[in-house]
């Protein structure tokens, strides 16, 4: 693989990054949505969101993946979530591979996954990513797209719409 320019890396996070960000807001918004259906489908999409992020953001391991540290090196979420580690497993386990684990919940038991709470997590670290990175990075499709992300927040309450999920 060839060596990763600033250009490269600008390049990724006007297409790929802001792809990502693009449809967590979109999944996580249609499956909040009091008048549709809450599809699986729906929550799916959003989790393989949170997947991606959780390893740009918190796993700094991989030649070809892209992670926060390589446009910030000292990169670090400032508030780290309780139990994503166990998501993220869970995610990887249950929803991103064909494993047998799924069926065989015995060694740990399936954690409904708090949609809203991760929803309000990643929507965080992105925006302190955002503060940190360098201006070479902040393009204007990009810089829309964070301040779209800065309107769209969660606010969970007894109130609010259902907020877990599960899969079958």
């Amino acid at each position: 693989m060839k060596k990763i320019t600033k250009k490269d890396k600008r390049l990724f996070l006007e297409s790929h990054f802001s792809h990502e960000v693009e449809l967590m807001v979109q999944s996580f918004l249609l499956y909040v949505h009091p008048q549709l259906f809450r599809s699986e489908v729906v929550m799916e999409a959003f989790l393989i969101h949170v997947r991606n992020f959780y390893e740009f953001f918190y796993i700094n391991e991989g030649k070809n993946n892209a992670h926060a540290v390589d446009y910030i090196p000292k990169w670090k979420v400032k508030k780290k979530l309780i139990g994503l580690k166990r998501w993220n497993t869970q995610i990887n386990n249950y929803l991103l591979h064909l494993s047998y684990e799924r069926n065989l919940q015995e060694s740990k038991p399936y954690t409904e996954y708090k949609i809203d709470v991760l929803y309000n997590h990643f929507r965080e670290v992105i925006l302190d990513f955002w503060e940190e990175l360098p201006k070479y990075y902040k393009k204007p499709y990009l810089t829309k797209l964070i301040n779209n992300l800065k309107e769209v927040r969660w606010k969970s309450d007894k109130n609010s719409y259902p907020r877990l999920g599960r899969l079958r």
